[in-house]
């Protein structure tokens, strides 16, 4: 028997462990999220067994976990040609395909599973996740109750078969399995965030708002929870979405993030690349860019050819990984904006672009004077905001109840000016959309004189 003996980072395996062994101790710390011990371990292994099925299937999801997604792909597909049969490999194909936008690629990874194992729950789930994205909200919700009657106590089943129901509108039923689904795992943010949206879109705002106070009972300290209390109105709207809020919105979001972004026509990254060509046309390879709040890094590609540096700052590890997988940007930073920078060298910043962030900023006062300071004479910042519809009030921007901010072109003006700016465009333009209506939105860019 061939034997190994691993020592990971940070922690030793004394006994001397066999392949299959030294697997279930890399799958536990994947399952604990210590990867660099799972990673070292798998290396270990992969050195004496390169062509090991198990091996090269658990390297390709420690991958994945680490957002190095063709890597990941070339890892299972290996795993898969050493064992065509191998379920779970199929499975975890699919996830990498449905995180890259590769819907039908998913589907059909996802489908062999399934083809293999008919009462395969995850695959079926993911299948049901699939064919929502590629705009069959029927077969989804038959194939994800499917996945129900198999595992029925599963909160995420429900919440998926939620939303299923929701993309064809039968909110009644909706509503029932996110309300089920809280049941099981009484603390499931997600359904209560997407039970509240499915309540507030029927125009039942006090049964939203007393959803979210329950939601409170469980975690008083939920800043998503918060948040919404006050975007229904149970609560003094803040001045600006808490950070806390943020994090714990796009690190739930960044696995399907650029998916759904597709599914509603999303289009503010071209926006404000076209803004940037505008104010820039000869520029190219030459502009210190900051993408401030970049996410998954979707404007990086858009913005590249006209970089010499192009600086990505956001507050969500888990979206930073993403965009670091694109390999677009020549540094990403774990930072909030307005102290970002605040720190930054005074007239370092040729172009701060920023698509679809100063929707969490009610107050952008603070954002705009740090800016104007780290942006060089003659520098730009192009950014997206949405359009308010004229509910606004004496402040100029509110908090909507689907948790953004929306702005006035008359504060954005104010506030604009009184920073030092000159507003060279403001455009009305549709960044999205969302409940089967347009979302509007201004694409503005400000020049610093």
């Amino acid at each position: 028997m061939v034997v190994a003996t691993c020592a990971p980072a940070g922690a030793t395996i004394s006994a001397r462990l066999s392949p299959a062994e030294a697997v279930a101790v890399a799958i536990r710390r994947l399952q604990a999220d210590n990867l660099d011990e799972a990673e070292s371990l798998l290396d270990a292994l992969s050195e004496l067994l390169p062509d090991d099925a198990d091996v090269l299937h658990f390297r390709g999801i420690l991958a994945h976990r680490r957002g190095r997604r063709e890597e990941a792909l070339r890892l299972l597909q290996a795993s898969l040609a050493v064992d065509p049969s191998y379920v779970d490999a199929h499975s975890n194909l699919g996830n990498v395909y449905k995180e890259m936008g590769d819907l039908e690629n998913a589907r059909a990874a996802y489908g062999r599973a399934i083809e293999l194992d008919p009462k395969h729950a995850a695959a079926l789930n993911n299948l049901g996740i699939t064919l929502r994205g590629l705009g069959h909200p029927d077969a989804a919700v038959e194939i994800l109750l499917r996945a129900h009657e198999l595992s029925p106590g599963s909160a995420d089943i429900l919440q998926n078969l939620g939303g299923a129901y929701r993309a064809r509108k039968d909110y009644a039923r909706a509503i029932e399995c996110y309300q089920k689904a809280i049941a099981i795992r009484p603390y499931n943010r997600d359904a209560y965030r997407y039970l509240a949206f499915t309540l507030y879109a029927m125009n039942e705002p006090e049964k939203a708002t007393a959803l979210v106070r329950q939601w409170l009972e469980f975690d008083p300290g939920s800043p998503s929870a918060r948040h919404l209390l006050a975007a229904y109105g149970g609560a003094p709207a803040p001045e600006r979405a808490d950070d806390r809020y943020i994090l714990e919105l796009f690190e739930d979001f960044a696995g399907s993030f650029d998916q759904v972004l597709r599914d509603i026509r999303y289009r503010a990254p071209q926006l404000v690349a076209n803004s940037l060509a505008a104010a820039f046309p000869s520029s190219r390879g030459s502009l210190h860019i900051v993408d401030a709040g970049c996410g998954t890094g979707l404007c990086g590609p858009l913005v590249r050819n006209y970089a010499r540096v192009l600086l990505g700052i956001d507050l969500s590890p888990k979206m930073l990984a993403q965009a670091r997988a694109k390999t677009v940007y020549d540094r990403l930073l774990e930072d909030e904006i307005t102290a970002f920078l605040q720190a930054a060298q005074p007239g370092s910043i040729d172009a701060l672009i920023s698509a679809d962030t100063l929707c969490y900023f009610g107050s952008l006062d603070a954002l705009l004077a740090a800016a104007f300071a780290a942006l060089a004479s003659n520098g730009a910042f192009i950014f997206t905001v949405e359009k308010d519809d004229g509910d606004a009030g004496a402040r100029g921007y509110r908090l909507c109840a689907h948790g953004r901010y929306s702005h006035g072109a008359g504060y954005l003006k104010r506030s604009l000016a009184s920073a030092g700016f000159k507003l060279e465009d403001l455009q009305t333009q549709v960044l999205r959309r969302e409940m089967d209506s347009d979302v509007q939105g201004f694409v503005v860019t400000a020049r610093r004189p």
